[in-house]
């Protein structure tokens, strides 16, 4: 049996604060994951949090 989600991915990430204060959403981004070598997966950042 295989089950297959529906639900939207969200994936969250930590910066330097400096890096953060110049992050808006709508801006391109590229994340690698140590479980998929050689893959660059491309999204949009949909909202940011700042503290």
């Amino acid at each position: 049996m295989v089950f297959i989600p529906d639900q939207d991915r969200v994936f969250a990430g930590s910066f330097w604060q400096n890096s953060l204060s110049m992050m808006k959403p709508g801006f391109e981004t590229e994340m690698i994951l140590d479980a998929v070598p050689g893959h660059v997966f491309k999204g949009k950042l949909s909202a940011s949090c700042r503290q």
